[in-house]
């Protein structure tokens, strides 16, 4: 299983400009407690794909993913679509 670890306002649809993010309530980490505490019960481990910007911002919510045993992955920084990057900046 994988889980893609993102907050409401960075969901690709809502095209929402990651310079507002910080403006935004966070979600993510009580529900990334909540999906821990699932697959806890259910005897689950998954791969979750961090946003960097995520990691930055709540370290202690990458922690207990780890500590649970769930693989970390990074899922880029801030969910820039590879199709609009420059060869240049998809090397960054």
């Amino acid at each position: 299983m994988s889980i893609d670890v993102e907050d409401w306002f960075q969901v690709q649809n809502l095209a929402i400009d990651a310079n507002t993010w910080d403006n935004h309530e966070y979600r993510v980490a009580s529900n990334m407690d909540r999906m821990l505490e699932l697959m806890a019960q259910n005897n689950v481990q998954s791969t979750c794909f961090i946003l960097g910007w995520i990691a930055e911002r709540h370290p202690e919510t990458v922690k207990k993913i780890a500590d649970a045993g769930h693989e970390i992955a990074c899922h880029g920084y801030n969910h820039e679509l590879i199709y609009d990057l420059t060869p240049e900046q998809f090397r960054e």
